[in-house]
């Protein structure tokens, strides 16, 4: 399947409307959430499941650390991320932080930037979405 995403990017890149683009961590603002820290288990489990949910297929997990890692499957050719990582970061005092990087194929960098951006905020949202209600 790699070779028909390969595919894909090189025949839209050579018809010049659009072109790779190229985000490393920490150069976007992450999305940056608070837990309780008694929900920080439970939001970090969720995490795994919103994670595949969204395309993503965790690499490196780390329960105790709070931490995930996780690169876009190569099969889904249904967006231009396809070249991408997220990370979730539970920290034990409670903040969450969503953060994607990689490679994008867009017709301009403001469009690739603010699509990462957006995944960013979806999986924030697919994570947080596994918490008990407030009373």
């Amino acid at each position: 399947m790699r070779p028909l995403v390969l595919l894909f990017a090189m025949t839209t890149l050579v018809g010049g409307c659009v072109r790779a683009y190229y985000t490393r961590p920490g150069t976007l603002k992450p999305s940056m959430a608070t837990v309780a820290p008694t929900e920080r288990a439970a939001v970090w489990q969720h995490a795994v499941s919103a994670l595949l949910d969204q395309g993503y297929v965790p690499q490196v997990l780390n329960e105790a650390a709070g931490y995930i890692s996780a690169r876009r499957r190569d099969d889904l050719a249904d967006d231009a991320l396809i070249g991408t990582m997220a990370t979730v970061m539970v920290s034990a005092d409670g903040p969450v932080r969503v953060e994607v990087s990689g490679t994008g194929i867009y017709s301009s960098e403001q469009d690739f930037l603010q699509a990462v951006t957006e995944r960013q905020s979806q999986i924030m949202q697919a994570v947080l979405a596994g918490r008990p209600p407030t009373k």
